[in-house]
């Protein structure tokens, strides 16, 4: 029987909650300020890899991959493999803001206009890929006895990401003229009830000491940096 592997690598602002499961990332909708930059909300994935039924359009910048923007989308992966494990490596939110408490509803609910995607995982080996600049990102291998198949569901309809063979995928939320200047990471704490005696952003020495390192799907382009890092609560 062939196994058929894939790589998901989530890329800048997005909050993994690992309690209760399953796990769940949160993408954000982030229109920026003077502080946190705007970002842009999608999926990536080599062209001619996949048929989607999402509208796509080339890439910018990174010449032979697609994307399409995510939109408000329950994203389901026909996730395989060991259970997740996730270990402290990502920027978690209590250390640098221990009053934050409860999720704001917004960010909760599938349907809130707040979101551009909820992301369901149940299994898969889980690593990390440390950027240039130091911005943590969360990479999970999949393994399946068929090819990977994303499912995004809004308002009761379902659309597909259909690969034909082993599958690199991109969930990403990033500003796409980054100049390393914005404190991205403040807009983590806005997503909670409370909040309150919180120290700023991670340091750069914060991504040392990788302890599952992973490639990335799609090489470094820009100045995104530790500021613009995932997340992990609790």
């Amino acid at each position: 029987m062939t196994t058929y592997t894939s790589r998901i690598h989530f890329k800048g602002l997005m909050l993994f909650v690992t309690r209760p499961e399953p796990v769940q990332v949160i993408v954000p909708y982030v229109d920026g300020d003077a502080y946190v930059a705007p970002h842009q909300a999608y999926a990536a994935f080599k062209k001619d890899t996949a048929d989607s039924e999402w509208n796509i359009m080339d890439l910018p910048g990174v010449p032979n991959y697609k994307t399409f923007l995510l939109t408000g989308e329950t994203i389901v992966l026909n996730a395989g493999g060991p259970p997740l494990q996730f270990q402290n490596f990502l920027p978690r939110l209590k250390r640098y803001c221990p009053n934050i408490n409860k999720l704001r509803d917004d960010f909760l609910r599938a349907d809130s206009p707040y979101t551009a995607a909820h992301v369901i995982l149940t299994g898969g080996d889980v690593g990390w890929y440390v950027s240039g600049g130091k911005r943590i990102d969360t990479v999970i291998d999949l393994s399946g006895d068929y090819p990977l198949v994303v499912t995004g569901i809004k308002n009761g309809r379902s659309r597909t990401l259909k690969f034909k063979g082993d599958a690199e995928l991109v969930i990403g939320n990033s500003d796409f003229q980054p100049t390393g200047k914005t404190k991205d990471f403040l807009f983590y704490y806005r997503m909670f009830e409370v909040g309150g005696g919180c120290t700023d952003i991670p340091a750069e020495a914060d991504a040392d000491d990788n302890p599952h390192a992973k490639n990335a799907v799609i090489p470094d382009i820009g100045l995104i940096d530790i500021a613009c890092s995932n997340s992990q609560y609790p």
